[in-house]
C-alpha cells in the first residue's frame, strides 16, 4: 500500500489567505492613520495649558467677571501682557499661539506635519466665557479640533 505524500497547501486556499489579509489591511490602515493624526494632533491640544492657567491667573488677579468680560475689562487679551505667555513656546506640534485681543480666545495654529495629514490650516480654538463666579468655561472649536481632537 503506497503512502500519499503531503503536496502542501492548494491555490484556493492560498487566495483566500490573501483575500483575508488585505481586507484585514484595507480596514486597519486608514484607521492606523486616524490615531496617528490625533495623537500628532495631542500636541496642539495640550501646549494650550500655561496660557490656559495664565489666563485664569489674570482673571483672578484682576477681578474680571461676567459683567465686564475680557474685552470691557481690557486685560488678560495679549500675549506677553498681564503675565500671559508670548507666541513662541518652543513646541514642535505648534507654529503660532495667539490670544485673541477682542475677547480672551486663545487661537493655535498647528505645525504642518505631512505624513499625518496635518495642515497649516489646521486651528485649535479655546474661547473662554467667565462667569458671575469668576470662573472661566473653555469651549474648544477649529478645523483641526473638529477633525483630530473631538
Amino acid at each position: 500500500m503506497m503512502k500519499k505524500m503531503n503536496q502542501g497547501f492548494t491555490l484556493v486556499e492560498l487566495m483566500i489567505v490573501v483575500a483575508i489579509i488585505g481586507i484585514l489591511a484595507a480596514i486597519a490602515i486608514p484607521t492606523y492613520q486616524s490615531y496617528t493624526r490625533k495623537a500628532a494632533f495631542v500636541g496642539v491640544i495640550s501646549s494650550v495649558e500655561p496660557y490656559k492657567i495664565a489666563i485664569v491667573g489674570c482673571v483672578n488677579s484682576n477681578g474680571i467677571d461676567a459683567s465686564t468680560g475680557f474685552v470691557a475689562n481690557g486685560h488678560c487679551t495679549q500675549n506677553g501682557l498681564d503675565g500671559i505667555p508670548s507666541s513662541g513656546i518652543g513646541n514642535t506640534s505648534v507654529s503660532t499661539i495667539d490670544v485673541s485681543t477682542t475677547n480672551g480666545d486663545i487661537v493655535i495654529t498647528a505645525t504642518p506635519v505631512p505624513n499625518h495629514g496635518i495642515k497649516v490650516t489646521d486651528l485649535y480654538t479655546l474661547t473662554g466665557t467667565v462667569d458671575d463666579n469668576g470662573n472661566i468655561a473653555w469651549v474648544p472649536g477649529g478645523v483641526g479640533f473638529e477633525q483630530y481632537g473631538g
